[in-house]
């Protein structure tokens, strides 16, 4: 046992130049703790022990930026957080802490539920309103469509059906019904 505490304080041993080799190769703190056999902490007492700092090995993004990415929703949270190597978590807590509303609530503005009611009745496939909203999956549509207390889709049990929905239409199809319903009431108004 008295062997296995000393190998264990052995390897908790480094020095301050151990430390500055590894701040020149870089990497964060928490790397190099794991390569001297110690904590994050440790290294960073020693840090501040010795007055020395450690630089930033991920890029500082200034608040205005941040919103920036934040509220644009073509940009998943893990997109951002993989290109300012954090996690996905230390993004949305940065977020909370300015104050930025949650995309969840920015999300909920950018459908408009007549807009969705219209587009659901019309039997537009999910994925076409997903891309029309903007919105990460249609999933997330099926979740504004029961929010909004629309009706469920029914299944087809097989056959030529569009994502195994009865009656669904691609976008392209639904604009084109529009259309022509725009052009028969002008000819309507026309004729009267």
């Amino acid at each position: 046992m008295n062997a296995f505490i000393e190998a264990h304080r052995a390897r908790r041993r480094f020095s301050t130049d151990d430390l500055l080799a590894l701040r020149a190769l870089g990497i964060t703190q928490t790397e190099a703790g794991r390569r001297l056999g110690v904590t994050q902490s440790a290294v960073a007492a020693r840090l501040q022990a010795e007055g020395l700092s450690w630089p930033q090995a991920r890029p500082r993004l200034d608040a205005e930026d941040f919103a920036r990415l934040w509220n644009c929703h073509s940009i998943p949270t893990a997109e951002i957080a993989r290109a300012l190597g954090v996690t996905r978590q230390a993004i949305s807590d940065r977020a909370q802490r300015m104050g930025l509303p949650s995309r969840a609530k920015l999300r909920k503005t950018l459908i408009r539920r007549d807009e969705l009611r219209e587009l659901w009745l019309a039997g537009v496939s999910l994925r076409d309103i997903a891309r029309h909203f903007g919105l990460a999956s249609p999933s997330c549509v099926t979740h504004a469509a029961r929010n909004a207390g629309l009706p469920r889709r029914q299944r087809s049990r097989g056959g030529k059906t569009r994502g195994g929905w009865v009656g669904t239409i691609s976008m392209a199809e639904f604009a084109d019904q529009r259309l022509a319903a725009l052009m028969d009431e002008q000819v309507r108004g026309r004729a009267a």
